[in-house]
């Protein structure tokens, strides 16, 4: 089957991306991409102090600058190629509502993937939060003590940041395990991945619903007020005004 649209896109804008967005642009154009979704980071409270190849602020995406050059493209490729601007925000359990606020603010913002990360790891007798793509988060915890962690952080992450469009990469950590992955395998951590599809499942199960009323609303409003139009002049005629 032919992939004709990719909602999942870094550029320069993000910290771990060299590539330009016009760059992106034309490889999708060569690849038959119809469709392509921009989504460059942004991870608020990224714990830089533990990561020594990032610079400070590598996932502190700016918006307004992204944008812009965004929209110039946009304008540039219309006919070629359907462009959308996204964002792919790093989660952890106490930035949902700081998160919902910046997407208050920008509008301009049309497809958000929420993905975790992080997670919390033992350290000096509490947690801290480190990014599992480093050996050093594994080093005080067995692979499948680590992953249990980091899935059922995830959980907890989904739980209370319902704001974002699709989940992204549920399976992060596994590329990034001492053996790459080679050992994983879904079943052995079922009891710890399934309630977070189940919870998923049961965010976007809402949206049909919701959608549906809304168009229930909408109809019967337009009724309504054809209605109106219609009769109130007949009223006004025959003297029941």
């Amino acid at each position: 089957m032919k992939i004709l649209s990719d909602c999942h896109v870094h550029t320069s804008f993000s910290g771990d991306s060299p590539a330009a967005m016009q760059d992106q642009i034309e490889s999708a154009i060569r690849a038959g991409l119809r469709i392509l979704t921009f989504t460059d980071h942004l991870d608020l409270d990224y714990p830089y102090d533990r990561c020594p190849d990032l610079k400070d602020g590598a996932f502190d995406l700016d918006i307004p600058a992204a944008y812009s050059s965004f929209s110039a493209l946009k304008e540039m490729y219309a006919g070629r190629i359907e462009l959308h601007f996204g964002i792919e925000m790093g989660l952890l359990p106490y930035l949902g509502p700081t998160y919902e606020e910046i997407l208050a603010e920008h509008p301009e913002i049309e497809f958000v993937i929420g993905s975790t990360h992080l997670s919390s790891m033992p350290a000096d007798g509490g947690e801290i939060y480190a990014d599992p793509y480093y050996l050093s988060f594994f080093e005080n915890m067995t692979v499948e003590e680590a992953l249990r962690r980091y899935f059922r952080f995830s959980l907890e992450c989904v739980e209370r940041c319902g704001f974002f469009d699709s989940y992204g990469h549920l399976d992060y950590i596994v590329r990034y395990t001492p053996d790459k992955g080679l050992t994983y395998k879904y079943e052995d951590y079922a009891d710890v991945i399934d309630p977070i599809l189940r919870l998923l499942s049961q965010i976007w199960g809402y949206v049909p619903n919701i959608l549906a009323a809304l168009i229930v609303l909408l109809v019967g409003t337009l009724i309504a007020k054809l209605v109106r139009q219609l009769l109130v002049p007949l009223f006004v005629k025959i003297g029941f005004d």
